[in-house]
């Protein structure tokens, strides 16, 4: 009993060449599939108001973070200035 049709003998010419062309195809739907779509976005109004705006907050900051630390040197100085003052020198006293 034969279950399974007979396969018609084919040269392995036309094997090979079946074997590319599935090869082709499937490198090519691959490629199809995995393609990377990108979304251009045009440059409108809104947007480039929002940059402006973004870009003077991000300059206050910088400004403000420039103030805190000069603040806090000056303040670390005149404490550093303070102590020097508050502690007396050891090469000035007079030992009797």
């Amino acid at each position: 009993m034969h279950y399974l049709p007979a396969i018609p003998p084919v040269p392995r010419s036309v094997l090979a060449a079946l074997g590319i062309a599935a090869g082709l195809i499937v490198i090519w739907l691959w490629a199809r599939v995995s393609r990377t779509r990108h979304v251009v976005l045009q440059a409108s109004e809104s947007v480039q108001m929002a940059i402006i705006h973004l870009e003077r907050i991000a300059n206050d900051m910088d400004r403000i973070v420039f103030l805190v630390e000069a603040r806090s040197r000056a303040e670390e100085a005149s404490q550093s200035r303070q102590t020097k003052e508050a502690t007396p020198d050891k090469s000035m006293s007079v030992s009797a």
